[in-house]
């Protein structure tokens, strides 16, 4: 999720825009706006410089002799810079419905949707157990949140085949229908006719600074898209063309500021006449009035998504759960930005909701809490990735969020069960109730990547024997870990040393927590519940425990390093696959024998900018990121060193997530400042 998050902040960083330019139709759905470039003249300059490379010109001079165009004489010379992107609503739909959603028209692309998630379920099922399930019926709620109920007219079976293959039937309006195979085969294809995808509704338009020269340029040009298989140009007005290919057909019109691409011919004119200012447009909308109020003042880009609009001509669209049902109701609009400002980067996305007092989120919004995280405060600055939440205003949300869909619901229950089974202990019944609030989890990418590298090679040379199949589901089942109490009550040794391991009871470490290099930081409020947890803690990770104290705090590692643990103030600390060096340092910081992320002046120019109420904040060093792409720049051309000295300049990130009043926030920095404590 993190990945998409930062590609989404990419995303807005690439299409940057100013408030100045036209706005797309009132009924636009999603938008993009921004500048590709400052003008027309910055882009020759910055075309001239990269064909002044050998290889670029090279690649550009076969792009140009295949397409029959010059990119300087026929495209940039006239163009402004400025690009709307946006979705739009015609015919009182979503155009979103047809990509994501069931499509009534079409009963067909909605049995190939759930013969997919149904495969998907059987897939699962299989390499958790080693065998088939009985039915389809046993994937529920477990695998699958529901067996499918549209189209109503058909039935779904799981059938086994030879040398362990298997395929999902269906039965459709009396007669043998579409199958998945186990290998992800659907047959038939679903086969989509010429003419017949539908459409998005997309509108792609750029600002044109000199339109005699675009509708001379466009002339000549688009006609000899005819030369291309199965596509055909007709002349439209003008100013316009429709060229019809394969699968869509794009319309192009010429206006005396705009040119605009569509996939919908009708939207042209329309769309046009907003973006010159002579209809209704998207800045009559209520919900992006309200959206921009929560944006900066002035800001180079922005994008937009109309929820309340999608989800109220969507058809059928409905969440199973009522909490989230009245979730997706709240939800008015997203919205987001960049800005760029001497030494930082800031993009910003907010949320828009209007929840019922009684609602959760209308409880969260309502609910007063701290403006910043002390694990990310006390984090030593050094730190390479450290992600702390509030775990008990958090986890229902994010628990929820994940059983929206059968596969993230799993891939949630499997990290945290894996979790669980590997501590002993009760996420839920543990360490939820017992918690001060935030949990903090710190790695290195390296430690990450060495240990996905060193799984894969112990599978491959390694592989799990296969018991026989089990006799009933109760054999299939693990056992239960022994009941915690053999550890001795007390406070621990104080010099390093072993403990005696009883007769019979002994443990081992789970190699999967071992192999994942994390340190976990969560607040645990002192009491009989604490001691508790740390004795079965202790008796989870084996008799074998040696101690070492570190800064003062008595540190407890197992035999083979791989798994350490530490109690300091109200924290309790679990570092796995030999990461402990992490958490020493986390020590170090906490006691004052390093300086920590607070000491930093990004961070207090970061938390400065921060209102609200704190739900999770994180912090990265991206300085290795920025040198490898300085380097690479570097490699292609002197030229270029300017642009390659201003990436490699970028040191710190931070991302924060607030509630304030009206919505959430999302908020993430990259800061240029090179600063040891």
């Amino acid at each position: 999720m993190r990945r998409l998050l930062w590609l989404l902040c990419l995303l807005v960083m690439l299409l940057p825009a100013r408030a100045e330019q036209g706005y797309p139709p009132l009924d636009s759905e999603l938008v993009f706006s921004g500048r590709m470039f400052d003008s027309s003249t910055s882009a020759l300059r910055f075309l001239r410089r990269l064909t002044a490379l050998p290889w670029m010109r090279a690649g550009l001079k076969e792009t140009e002799k295949a397409m029959g165009i010059k990119l300087e004489g026929d495209f940039l010379d006239w163009m402004d810079g400025r690009v709307v992107l946006a979705v739009v609503r015609t015919d009182g739909r979503s155009p979103l419905h047809h990509l994501f959603g069931k499509t009534p028209e079409s009963p067909e692309r909605t049995i190939a949707f759930n013969l997919q998630t149904l495969y998907n379920g059987v897939a699962m099922y299989q390499l958790e157990r080693g065998k088939l399930p009985l039915d389809l019926e046993s994937l529920v709620p477990e695998y699958i949140a529901a067996l499918p109920a549209e189209p109503t007219e058909v039935t779904y079976r799981i059938e086994p085949g030879a040398e362990g293959a298997w395929s999902i039937q269906t039965t459709y309006q009396g007669a043998p229908g579409p199958s998945i195979n186990s290998e992800n085969e659907l047959t038939p294809e679903l086969d989509v006719a010429e003419g017949e995808m539908p459409r998005l509704n997309l509108i792609l338009a750029f600002r044109v600074d000199d339109v005699s020269r675009a509708r001379q340029a466009l002339a000549r040009l688009v006609p000899r898209l005819a030369n291309f298989p199965g596509f055909t140009v007709e002349q439209a007005g003008d100013s316009g063309w429709d060229v019809a290919m394969p699968l869509f057909s794009v319309a192009t019109r010429l206006s005396s500021h705009w040119l605009l691409l569509t996939d919908n011919p009708t939207l042209a004119e329309p769309g046009l006449s907003s973006l010159e200012g002579q209809a209704a447009s998207l800045s009559s909308n209520p919900r992006f009035q309200r959206a921009l109020i929560h944006l900066p003042e002035r800001f180079r880009n922005y994008f937009f998504v109309d929820v309340a609009g999608i989800v109220g001509h969507w058809p059928g669209l409905k969440m199973d759960d009522p909490v989230l049902q009245g979730a997706l109701e709240s939800v008015q609009s997203v919205a987001g930005t960049t800005s760029y400002r001497a030494d930082v980067v800031v993009s910003e996305f907010f949320v828009c909701l209007t929840p019922p007092a009684e609602h959760p989120l209308g409880k969260l919004l309502s609910d007063p809490g701290p403006t910043e995280l002390t694990l990310l405060r006390q984090a030593p600055w050094s730190t390479a990735y450290i992600s702390v939440i509030d775990l008990g205003k958090s986890y229902d949300l994010v628990k929820r969020a994940a059983s929206v869909n059968s596969e993230t619901d799993k891939i949630f229950r499997e990290v945290l069960g894996a979790a669980e089974a590997s501590l002993g202990l009760s996420f839920e019944k543990d360490l939820l109730p017992n918690s001060t609030g935030e949990i903090a989890v710190c790695y290195e990418q390296l430690d990450v990547l060495f240990a996905a590298i060193m799984r894969e090679w112990r599978e491959l040379t390694n592989p799990p024997e296969r018991d026989s199949e089990p006799e009933s589901e109760s054999e299939a089942r693990p056992s239960p870990s022994p009941a915690p109490g053999w550890i001795p009550d007390g406070p621990p040794p104080e010099t390093e040393q072993e403990a005696e391991e009883p007769a019979g009871r002994a443990k081992k470490v789970d190699l999967d927590l071992a192999s994942h290099p994390y340190t976990i930081i969560v607040g645990l409020r002192p009491g009989p519940a604490r001691q508790d947890i740390m004795a079965r803690l202790r008796e989870k990770l084996g008799s074998r425990v040696r101690l070492k104290p570190h800064a003062g705090v008595d540190v407890f590692y197992t035999a083979d390093d791989q798994v350490a643990y530490a109690v300091h103030g109200n924290y309790l600390m679990v570092s796995t696959g030999g990461s402990y060096r992490l958490m020493l340092a986390t020590l170090d910081s906490m006691t004052g024998r390093v300086s920590p992320l607070s000491r930093l002046d990004s961070y207090r120019t970061f938390i400065e900018g921060t209102e609200g109420r704190v739900l999770a904040a994180g912090h990265q060093k991206v300085d290795d990121v920025y040198s490898l792409l300085k380097g690479l720049i570097l490699l292609s051309g002197a030229e270029f060193r300017p642009e390659a000295t201003a990436l490699g300049r970028w040191r710190d990130a931070y991302s924060i997530l607030t509630i304030e009043p009206g919505g959430i926030r999302l908020r993430f920095s990259v800061y240029a400042t090179e600063q040891i404590p």
